[in-house]
């Protein structure tokens, strides 16, 4: 495992007839980070998904912004093409957007704006979106809405 890795955003609900996974973070050849994280979730055995819980998205946001540093990243060996220069640059980017489902899990934004910030960076969902399901989230949330986060490793 490890040619891609990447962690989503998952939500369903089955009330608003929405069921869709949003990439908030993305990797590609990263193996030396993609192993530093699998620490962090405590993850010994391959598999394709991973749980991520907020403590653990707190833990990776600290791995990014170690690695944001050019310092840092110079002799790292995060990945197996890109240079360390592409690698603090694409980081600091995937730092960007890890920030925005903390600050979600953290009640910084609401549901909304963070669907909103997810559909930015997917630049296609904007269109598939209906009334009654943006209605539905900015309003008090239906009681069968679930959402998580997860890590992803496939080849």
């Amino acid at each position: 495992m490890g040619l891609d890795n990447g962690l989503v955003f998952k939500i369903k609900c089955p009330s608003l007839n929405l069921e869709r996974e949003y990439e908030v973070c993305y990797f590609r050849k990263y193996w030396g980070l993609r192993d530093k994280i699998l620490k962090i979730l405590n993850k010994e055995q391959e598999e394709y998904l991973y749980p991520v819980l907020t403590e653990d998205l707190y833990a990776i946001k600290d791995l990014f912004e170690y690695y944001s540093k050019i310092e840092n990243t110079k002799d790292a060996d995060l990945s197996t093409i890109w240079n360390w220069i592409e690698e603090t640059y694409h980081i600091r980017t995937e730092l960007t957007r890890l920030q925005f489902a903390i600050d979600f899990c953290e009640n910084k934004i609401s549901l909304h704006e963070f669907l909103e910030a997810l559909c930015i960076w997917e630049q296609g969902w904007i269109k598939e979106r209906n009334s009654q399901t943006d209605k539905g989230i900015k309003e008090t949330p239906p009681e069968d809405l679930k959402w998580c986060f997860e890590f992803y490793d496939s080849y």
